[in-house]
């Protein structure tokens, strides 16, 4: 991916889990934050001048919206995520309807669980059991889950704290990517494949290391990384694998904690902006 032309956003929306609407060939610009934490990723949308009826879709809470984007002929989900809040503005001669949404955001805030286990339970079956009662789907994982608690184990609650209870017992992170539960070792990576980042895949200037702003001095803190901006493309996720080859980085590996997509069809913006560690 060498070129910022050809650009291709496309909506769809709907009530979560039905087929929604296609919305495509309209000026779309958004802004997307992914992180590692167990929260909500976050997904901003603007589409111009939709028809009455398609602007009611963007400002029902009751809807959810699937973006993807990309370059002609490799178009790609970008995000995904359950409407906050929609909102319809003229801005000169433009009305421009904004959705804010929350990546498995209903669930997240919604989901109350009631499970116990007598005996010997694995991460494996606690953490599918939750994510079966939170509607959502585990990706494959390289991480070990296959620690057990030995006498049993019980939770009522959110169900987002149960899965954080478990992750934190055996070495585990969680976070929800594309309304997909994903699980990494602490600090670890999924199963994606590296993505290389250089001058001739889309890198923009240089990858510039991060201040170190955090109060905590704890010996086991990860350092602050690089920050690196590239062309936009929708294959970065947290836990994703990123080979940089510059000047000043031979090969190197890096893991990603932090992406932000920036985007818009018919303005300045196309691209994505990572924070990584090195592995």
């Amino acid at each position: 991916m060498t070129t910022n032309f050809n650009r291709v956003a496309q909506c769809i929306v709907g009530p979560y889990g039905e087929e929604g609407s296609l919305i495509e060939g309209q000026r779309i610009a958004f802004k997307v934050v992914k992180d590692d934490d167990p929260k909500a990723n976050t997904m901003d949308v603007q589409i111009y001048n939709c028809a009455p009826a398609t602007c009611a879709l963007f400002e029902s809470t009751d809807n959810s919206i699937i973006l993807n984007a990309g370059y002609a002929g490799d178009v790609r989900q970008l995000a995904a995520g359950d409407i906050t809040r929609g909102i319809s503005k003229m801005q000169g001669a433009d009305r421009i309807t904004s959705s804010e949404c929350g990546d498995g955001l209903r669930t997240l805030q919604t989901s109350r669980v009631s499970v116990s286990y007598e005996g010997d339970v694995t991460a494996q079956q606690i953490i599918d059991d939750l994510a079966s009662k939170m509607g959502l789907q585990v990706r494959d994982t390289l991480a070990d889950l296959s620690g057990k608690y030995n006498s049993g184990w019980a939770f009522v609650g959110p169900a987002r704290d149960a899965m954080t209870s478990v992750a934190n017992k055996f070495g585990l992170s969680w976070s929800v990517q594309n309304e997909e539960i994903q699980i990494t070792e602490y600090r670890g990576t999924n199963t994606t494949e590296a993505i290389v980042i250089s001058p001739d895949t889309g890198l923009i200037g240089s990858p510039e290391p991060l201040d170190d702003t955090r109060d905590d001095t704890k010996d086991s803190k990860e350092d602050p990384g690089l920050q690196i901006k590239t062309l936009l493309n929708p294959n970065y996720e947290p836990g994703g694998i990123v080979v940089v080859n510059t000047r000043d980085y031979n090969n190197a590996e890096f893991r990603i904690k932090r992406v932000e997509h920036d985007g818009d069809t018919h303005g300045a913006n196309w691209f994505s902006t990572l924070e990584v560690v090195e592995r």
